[in-house]
This record gives C-alpha cells, sequence and structure tokens, in this order.
C-alpha cells in the first residue's frame, strides 16, 4: 500500500518531465530560421550602409574636384590680356588655365607666370583602352611646381565645354550636356542650339560634367545585392576677367 506522499512525489516527478524530440526539432527549426532571417537582413544592411559610404565619399570627391576647377577657371586670365585658357592644351577632356594671380602684389615676381597655382591643367587620364571611351582618372597638375595630383578615381564620363557666353542647358543622362539656349547668328549648332567656340581664346563661359560610377554590391541574386549605378555632377564657370556684359 502506497501513502499519500509517495504519490505526491511520483506526480511531482511526472509534471518535471523534459521536452519530447519532436519538439526540439521544432524548436531548433524555428530558431534557425530566425537566425536566417536576421543575418540576410543584417548583411543587407551591411551592404547599403557600405555602399551608402562609399556613394557619399565618391559624391564629395566629385564636388570638391568641381569646386576646385570652378575656382580655377573663374581665375584664368587675371592680370593678362587673354581668357588664360591655353589652346593647345585644352579640349573636351582637359583644360589649362593661366594668370597672374600676385600681378598687383608690387613684388619682384609679380610680372612672371611662375607662382603655384598660376599655370593649372585639369586632365582626365584614360585607363580604358577603348579608344571610344570616357572613363579613367581626374587629375590636376600644377605646371610650376610639376605636380599632379589625384582628385576622382572611377570616373565614367568627364566632358568640358567652352561658350563665348552663358548658355542654359540639361543634363545628357548618358553623359555630358545637351544645350537649350536658342543659337545666334555664326553660333548654330546642327540643331539650332548655341554651339562651342572653335578658339578657346573666345570662350568667356565654361561647363564642366563629370560622371562617377559606383561599383555592384553583393553577389547577383544573394540577399542585400546592390546593382552598379552612376552619379552625374555638373558646374559652369563664367571667367571673371573676360566679358563681363555677358553677365
Amino acid at each position: 500500500m502506497f501513502s499519500t506522499r509517495a504519490i505526491n512525489l511520483k506526480h511531482s516527478k511526472s509534471n518535471e518531465a523534459g521536452f519530447s524530440l519532436l519538439e526540439l526539432i521544432i524548436g531548433l527549426g524555428m530558431t534557425l530560421t530566425i537566425v536566417g532571417v536576421g543575418a540576410t537582413l543584417l548583411s543587407s544592411s551591411f551592404n547599403i550602409r557600405s555602399r551608402e559610404n562609399r556613394r557619399t565619399d565618391a559624391v564629395a570627391a566629385a564636388q570638391h574636384a568641381l569646386n576646385m576647377m570652378s575656382r580655377d577657371i573663374a581665375n584664368a586670365g587675371f592680370g593678362l590680356r587673354k581668357n588664360g585658357i591655353v589652346n593647345d592644351d585644352s579640349d573636351a577632356s582637359s583644360i589649362r588655365i593661366r594668370s597672374n594671380l600676385d600681378a598687383f602684389s608690387g613684388t619682384s615676381g609679380a610680372a612672371s607666370l611662375a607662382q603655384v597655382d598660376e599655370d593649372v591643367e585639369y586632365f582626365l587620364h584614360k585607363t580604358d583602352t577603348d579608344p571610344n571611351s570616357t572613363r579613367g582618372e581626374l587629375f590636376r597638375y600644377d605646371v610650376n611646381l610639376n605636380q599632379s595630383r589625384l582628385l576622382v578615381a572611377n570616373v565614367d564620363d568627364f566632358e568640358i565645354y567652352y561658350f563665348d557666353r552663358r548658355v542654359d542647358y540639361t543634363l545628357d543622362p548618358t553623359g555630358g550636356i545637351i544645350v537649350t539656349t536658342p543659337g545666334v547668328t555664326g553660333l548654330m549648332g546642327p540643331n539650332g542650339e548655341l554651339a562651342e567656340v572653335s578658339d578657346q581664346s573666345q570662350t568667356s563661359y565654361v561647363v564642366i560634367t563629370l560622371m562617377i560610377n559606383l561599383d555592384a554590391v553583393g553577389t547577383p541574386g544573394q540577399p542585400g545585392y546592390i546593382p552598379a549605378s552612376q552619379v552625374q555632377l555638373a558646374t559652369d564657370v563664367a571667367l571673371r576677367n573676360r566679358n563681363l556684359a555677358f553677365y
């Protein structure tokens, strides 16, 4: 005959029984599912953050380069009789500008153009072997110091336009600009738009476009993948030392 104490003890042990094998398998499966979803979201978050950091850095570098170019080009021709653009070294992917920044300083070397920042060239060093490609790296070269400086890497397109007056334009998604200013006598383009000058020494207004490419992040078809993309920027500069009446 069992005592009441023995019966209560037996019931207590029965109530403390663990999980069954099926319950453990279900619980483990749910845990792995949650961990997998969390890992996917975390990977996607890291990819997005990495991409946005790279995008921010690339855009900041491009904007800094355009600001630097705008400053130098705006000062082109200072203390000179011409606009300061060197014809032979200026085209659609490079521009060389000269200025006598200390022309009125009263120093012994004020008449020369041998100082820092008085003879500068911006150019695209192409890294693609395709002759039709506009991809490369944007450099600033100080002729007097014989020093070059990398401004922007991974440039997908870099174009410079030369006009004798201010123009209106829109950005072309494929690169460059579309001029919307109506043409004038002697400067009509093929579609009636204002055309560029044929002689850079007649330039009074410069438009520069810069397109940078952002590489893909992650693997196609995998969580967190972000495809490649492009960012296009532009700046326009009036040469303040020439034909100010146009502005």
